[in-house]
């Protein structure tokens, strides 16, 4: 098969186009990300209908929040699964306000997110926060917690010129 000039120069400007060469702008994408905290906190293994009366406080610095776990649902999930609800210790916050703290309680452990801002940053994250979480039973007692200073990682998932900038810790 014979190729005509015009397919040659077509696919040559298809690959130089391609590759990046030329293009005078980067395009931004659309992937978002959010500005806080993941925390992974191991609880004991005890009957479900235990776990729903424990008390959850997280802090991040000195603001905190806070709530109950009798927001489960009364069936434990499923191996695997797990069933996240958010905490709020302030009335006016509803899900979506920042900051939030949505968990995902898991047989045997907490997954705590902590979002400070999301789709970028408030400007008020700094190395060197402090991210406390203390689960308590209904006497009082202390369960669980962990209580750790972090450092935060850039994330620029468009790249480096393009929005949202976030910075994300994990604790474990």
């Amino acid at each position: 098969m014979r190729r005509t000039p015009a397919f040659i120069s077509s696919l040559a400007l298809l690959l130089w186009t391609a590759s990046g060469c030329g293009a005078g702008e980067h395009t931004c994408t659309l992937v978002g990300c959010y500005s806080g905290a993941d925390i992974s906190l191991t609880v004991p293994q005890v009957d479900w209908a235990t776990t729903r009366t424990w008390r959850v406080e997280a802090c991040r610095n000195s603001t905190c929040l806070s709530g109950t776990t009798d927001q489960l649902p009364g069936d434990a999930p499923t191996a695997g699964t797990g069933v996240s609800f958010y905490l709020a210790g302030d009335p006016s916050l509803v899900p979506g306000a920042l900051p939030s703290v949505s968990m995902t309680a898991w047989q045997g452990s907490f997954e705590i997110q902590w979002v400070i801002a999301s789709n970028g940053s408030d400007g008020t994250i700094t190395d060197g926060d402090r991210y406390t979480v203390t689960v308590t039973d209904s006497s009082g007692a202390v369960v669980a917690s962990i209580d750790r200073a972090v450092n935060y990682t850039r994330l620029a998932p468009n790249g480096e010129s393009c929005s949202p900038i976030c910075q994300q810790a994990r604790i474990q």
